[in-house]
C-alpha cells in the first residue's frame, strides 16, 4: 500500500514537471511571436516614416532612417509625436498611424525606445534599476518615467553594459537637441516654454533648453538679474525640480551641452582632442581653457553661463559629485 502511495506520487510529481515544461514552452513560444510582430511593426514604420525620420530625427542625435537599425528613429518619433511641438504636428497623416499602431504594440514594453528596450532589458531585470518596476501604484507609464530617469543617473550609467549604456546615451543625445523629447521635462516646463523669454526660442540645438537653464539661474538670483537688466518671471517648482534633474543627469558628458558643443567645435579639437567625452573630461578642459587667446567669444560665453550654474549648485559638477559618491560608499562601508 505505501509503494502504491509513493509510486502516486511520483506520478504526479512527473505529470507537474511536464506541466511547468509545456507552460514555458508555449510562454517562449509567445514571447517569440510578440518580439517577431514588434519586429514587423518597426520595419513597416521605419518604411514608411523614413522621410520624418530622416528631416526631424537625425539633427537630434540619432542616425539617418537607412542607418538607424533596430527602430532608434522610430523611437524619435514615437516620443516626438506624443508631443504637441510644431514638428511633430509636421508628421504625415500615414506616418501618425503607423507610429500609433507601433506604439500600441510597444506599450507592454517596460521602456519607450525599442533600442534602449532591447539593450537594456538584463541590466533592468537584474541591476540597481529594478526596483522602479515595483513602485506600488504606479502606472505603466509612470515606471518607465522612473526607469528611463534611473538609467539616465550618471552614476548608474557609468556601470552599465556598454550596449545598454550606448542607447541610453544616444536618447540623452537626441533630447539635449529637441527638449519636446523629454517628454517629462516638456510638460512640466508647458508654461515656461510658452511664456517670455522661452516662446521667443525655436530651433533643434538645445536654445530652448538653454533658455530654460538661464531663466532658472537669475529667477534665483534676483539681484544679479537687476544688474544686468533681465526681466524673468518666477518658475514653476515642478518645471524647476525637472529641469534640474535633466541638468544633473547630463552633468558629466559634453554630448549632452548641444550649445558648447556647436560653439565650442574649434576649440574642444585645439585643447582637448585627446580626450573621450564622459567623467565631465571635455567640459573641464574647455573650462581651464576659456580664457585663451584663442577661445572665441561665442564659446567663453557658453562656458561662463555653465561655469555660474555649477557654482550655484555642487551637483552640476561631476568630479565633486563622483568624490562624494565614493567618500559616503567608503564611509558606509567602513560602518559595517
Amino acid at each position: 500500500m505505501a509503494r502504491r502511495r509513493r509510486l502516486g506520487w511520483l506520478l504526479y510529481a512527473l505529470l507537474c514537471l511536464a506541466w511547468v515544461c509545456a507552460a514555458e514552452s508555449a510562454s517562449r513560444d509567445v514571447d517569440g511571436r510578440v518580439r517577431a510582430n514588434e519586429r514587423s511593426a518597426i520595419e513597416v514604420a521605419e518604411l514608411l516614416c523614413a522621410p520624418e525620420a530622416k528631416r526631424l530625427c537625425a539633427r537630434g542625435g540619432a542616425a539617418p532612417a537607412a542607418e538607424a537599425g533596430a527602430g532608434g528613429t522610430i523611437g524619435c518619433l514615437l516620443r516626438l509625436s506624443a508631443t504637441d511641438d510644431a514638428a511633430a504636428q509636421s508628421i504625415s497623416g500615414g506616418c501618425q498611424k503607423v507610429l500609433e499602431t507601433t506604439r500600441l504594440q510597444l506599450l507592454a514594453q517596460s521602456l519607450p525606445d525599442v533600442r534602449v528596450a532591447a539593450a537594456c532589458a538584463e541590466p533592468v531585470r537584474t541591476g540597481v534599476c529594478k526596483n522602479a518596476l515595483r513602485v506600488a501604484g504606479s502606472s505603466p507609464g509612470s515606471q518607465r518615467l522612473k526607469l528611463m530617469r534611473c538609467l539616465r543617473s550618471p552614476h548608474v550609467r557609468a556601470g552599465l553594459p556598454e550596449g545598454c549604456k550606448r542607447e541610453v546615451t544616444r536618447v540623452m543625445i537626441e533630447e539635449a537637441r529637441n527638449i519636446s523629447l523629454d517628454v517629462q521635462l516638456y510638460h512640466s516646463c508647458a508654461e515656461e516654454l510658452d511664456s517670455p523669454p522661452c516662446n521667443a526660442v525655436s530651433g533643434g540645438s538645445g536654445a530652448r533648453r538653454a533658455c530654460l537653464l538661464m531663466s532658472q539661474y537669475y529667477a534665483a538670483h534676483h539681484l544679479e538679474a537687476e544688474a544686468h537688466n533681465i526681466s524673468i518671471g518666477p518658475m514653476s517648482r515642478g518645471c524647476s525640480r525637472a529641469l534640474s534633474t535633466a541638468t544633473i543627469e547630463a552633468s558629466d558628458d559634453v554630448r549632452f551641452h548641444p550649445t558648447i558643443i556647436d560653439n565650442c567645435a574649434a576649440e574642444r579639437a585645439r585643447f582637448c582632442a585627446d580626450l573621450p567625452p564622459g567623467d565631465g573630461r571635455v567640459i573641464s578642459c574647455l573650462v581651464r581653457h576659456r580664457t585663451h587667446t584663442d577661445t572665441s567669444p561665442a564659446c567663453r560665453l557658453q562656458l561662463y553661463a555653465h561655469e555660474k550654474r555649477v557654482m550655484a549648485d555642487f551637483r552640476l559638477d561631476p568630479v565633486l559629485v563622483w568624490l562624494v559618491f565614493y567618500q559616503t560608499r567608503a564611509v558606509i562601508e567602513c560602518m559595517h
